[in-house]
C-alpha cells in the first residue's frame, strides 16, 4: 500500500503508511528505508539520524548505512557520534571498497580542527588506496595547510596525474613548485595553462612572481599588467605591478601605478592601503611634500590609521619640522598601539629632536627592549651620545651595525671608514 501511494505521488499518505508499519513491526527495515528517503527530501536531519540508527540496528554489517549515519550525525554537529559510526563502518570493511568512510572520518576531524588526527586517517586511507584521487587530494591540501610543501608535493603531483583535465589541480601543483623554488617546473605548467586558453588571474600572478624572482622585470611587468586588467578592483594586483616597477628601478611608473590604482578601488580599506604605499614611496624618493599630503589625506579619511600617524610623525620629526604636530601624531598612534616598538622609537625621536633628551631616553630604551631594530639602536646611541655617555653610545651604535652592517652614517659616528 505504501509503495502504491508513492507510485501515485501521494507522499503524505505513503509517509503515514510506513509509520504505521513501524507501529506494527518496529524491526521492519523496508519501512525505515522508505522513511529515510522522505526525511532526506525534507532535510529533517534528526529524523534521518533516527531512521539510520534503526537501519544500522537491524543490519549492523551494512557499511553504507553506518557511513550515512555518520554523515548525518556530522551535519547535526554530533561529531563524537559521527566518528563512532565511521569507525564502525571501517571496522566492518577496512579496505579500498570502504575508502569513503576513511575520508569522511578525516573530514570530521578537520571540522574539529584536529588536523593531526585527520592526517593519520588520510594516511591510513592512502595505504589501502594509494591511487585514489580524493585521498591524494586530501593529503595534498592538508599538508599545504600545515605549510609542509615538500611533503605535499608527491600527493599534489599525483592528483594532477589522476585528473589531467582538472586545471585547478595543475595550477595547485605549479604553486607548490613555486613555493619550493622549482621555478622552471612552475613556469612550464602555468605557461601551458595560459597557452591552452585558460583565463585565470592566478596564472599571471605566479608567472609575474616567477619573472621577478628571475629578475626578468619586463616580463613581470607584462604579467602584472594583465593581472590589473583581469582584476582591476583587487589592490594586490596593482601593488604587484608597482613592485615590479620598483624592482626594475622605475620609480616614476611605480608611483603612476599607485595613482591609477586609486581610480579602481571600491573598498575604502584597499584605497587606504594604496595611499599608504604611495605616501611611503614618495618619501623614499625624496618627494616630501607629496608624501605629507598623502599621509594627511589618509589621516583625514581614517583618523585611527596608526601606521600613517606614526609614519608622518616620524618623517616630520626626522626632518625637524612641525615638531609639536609630529608629537601629537605619534601620541595618537601610541594610544592605538601602546607597546609598538616602532611607535615608541618615533616618540622618543621626536622628543630627542625637541631637546627633551631625558624624556626621550625612557621611550627609546623601552623601544629597544621590545624591538630588535637597527634604527631604534641608532637613535638610542645618539641619545646617549648627546648626554655625554660615549661608552653606551658606542655599545648601541655597534649593536645597530651588527644588525645592518651597511649603515655608513653609523660607521662615521664610531670612526669606521
Amino acid at each position: 500500500l505504501g509503495s502504491s501511494y508513492i507510485s501515485l505521488g501521494k507522499d503524505s499518505l505513503a509517509f503515514e503508511t510506513f509509520h504505521e508499519i513501524i507501529t506494527i513491526d518496529a524491526d521492519n527495515s523496508i519501512a525505515y528505508s522508505y522513511l529515510s528517503g522522505f526525511y532526506r527530501h525534507r532535510k529533517n536531519i534528526d529524523s534521518l539520524i533516527w531512521s539510520y540508527e534503526n537501519l544500522t540496528r537491524l543490519n549492523p554489517s551494512n557499511i553504507r548505512n553506518w557511513r550515512e549515519l555518520g554523515r548525518f550525525q556530522a551535519q547535526a554537529g554530533k561529531f563524537e557520534n559521527s566518528k563512532a559510526s565511521f569507525r564502525k563502518s571501517i571496522e566492518i570493511a577496512a579496505d579500498e571498497t570502504n575508502i569513503l568512510s576513511y575520508l569522511s572520518l578525516g573530514e570530521v576531524y578537520q571540522l574539529e580542527k584536529k588536523f593531526d588526527s585527520a592526517l593519520i586517517i588520510f594516511q591510513q586511507a592512502y595505504e589501502i588506496a594509494p591511487n585514489d584521487l580524493v585521498t591524494n587530494r586530501e593529503l595534498s591540501l592538508l599538508y599545504l595547510r600545515m605549510d609542509s610543501l615538500a611533503v605535499s608535493l608527491p600527493f599534489t603531483r599525483k592528483v594532477a596525474e589522476l585528473s589531467p583535465q582538472d586545471r585547478a589541480s595543475s595550477r595547485r601543483l605549479a604553486i607548490v613548485y613555486f613555493g619550493l623554488d622549482s621555478l622552471d617546473q612552475a613556469d612550464s605548467i602555468l605557461t601551458y595553462l595560459v597557452n591552452s586558453g585558460e583565463k585565470n588571474y592566478m596564472n599571471h600572478y605566479y608567472l609575474g612572481r616567477i619573472a621577478i624572482a628571475r629578475e626578468d622585470y619586463q616580463i613581470g611587468i607584462d604579467e602584472f599588467m594583465i593581472l590589473t586588467q583581469m582584476v582591476d578592483t583587487l589592490a594586490d594586483s596593482w601593488m604587484d605591478l608597482a613592485f615590479a616597477y620598483r624592482q626594475s628601478g622605475d620609480s616614476e611608473n611605480e608611483i603612476l601605478t599607485y595613482q591609477k590604482a586609486l581610480n579602481h578601488m571600491v573598498s575604502e580599506e584597499d584605497a587606504i592601503r594604496i595611499l599608504f604605499t604611495l605616501g611611503a614611496t614618495y618619501e623614499q624618493n625624496q618627494q616630501d611634500e607629496n608624501a605629507i599630503k598623502v599621509f594627511e589625506e589618509i589621516i583625514a579619511r581614517s583618523p585611527k590609521h596608526a601606521q600613517s600617524l606614526n609614519y608622518l610623525g616620524f618623517m616630520l620629526a626626522d626632518r625637524g619640522q612641525r615638531l609639536e604636530y609630529a608629537r601629537e601624531l605619534i601620541e595618537k598612534a601610541l594610544i592605538l598601539s601602546p607597546d609598538n616598538a616602532a611607535y615608541l622609537d618615533s616618540y622618543g625621536w621626536v622628543l630627542f629632536r625637541m631637546g627633551k633628551i631625558n624624556e626621550a631616553m625612557s621611550h627609546l630604551k623601552k623601544a629597544a627592549e621590545l624591538g630588535k631594530d637597527p634604527e631604534i639602536f641608532d637613535h638610542l646611541g645618539d641619545a646617549y651620545h648627546t648626554l655625554g655617555d660615549s661608552v653606551n653610545a658606542l655599545i648601541w651604535w655597534q649593536k645597530a651595525l651588527e644588525l645592518d652592517p651597511g649603515r655608513d652614517k653609523i660607521k662615521k659616528k664610531i670612526g669606521i671608514e
